[in-house]
């Protein structure tokens, strides 16, 4: 749990929500019935993962079941490229853009 509060702190102090996302995911049913006793308690510990809990709940709350990754990372970049594996498509920011010659095909 501390090592939890520790990183849900970083994820607050940070302007990336995706933090708050990944942090999401490493909450297991365990943690989040932990942290809510803590809530209901009113206990003065792990104060930052309460606070990273709160705001995932707002979050899920507020936004779409399943956010547009693409439509998010599109109006925060000016590119955004797809990555395609069988059924998982990964979307992710530009950072750097190189023109490639096109493959000759065989």
């Amino acid at each position: 749990m501390r090592l939890l509060d520790y990183y849900s702190s970083l994820a607050l102090a940070s302007d990336d929500p995706e933090l708050v996302h990944i942090l999401n995911t490493v909450m297991t049913a365990e943690i989040r019935k932990k942290i809510e006793e803590i809530q209901e308690q009113k206990q003065e510990i792990y104060v930052s993962a309460v606070a990273a809990r709160a705001r995932i709940q707002d979050l899920l709350k507020t936004g779409p079941a399943c956010e547009d990754r693409a439509q998010l990372l599109a109006r925060e970049n000016e590119v955004v490229v797809a990555l395609k594996s069988g059924a998982t498509t990964l979307y992710a920011p530009a950072r750097t853009i190189a023109a490639l010659p096109a493959a000759a095909a065989p």
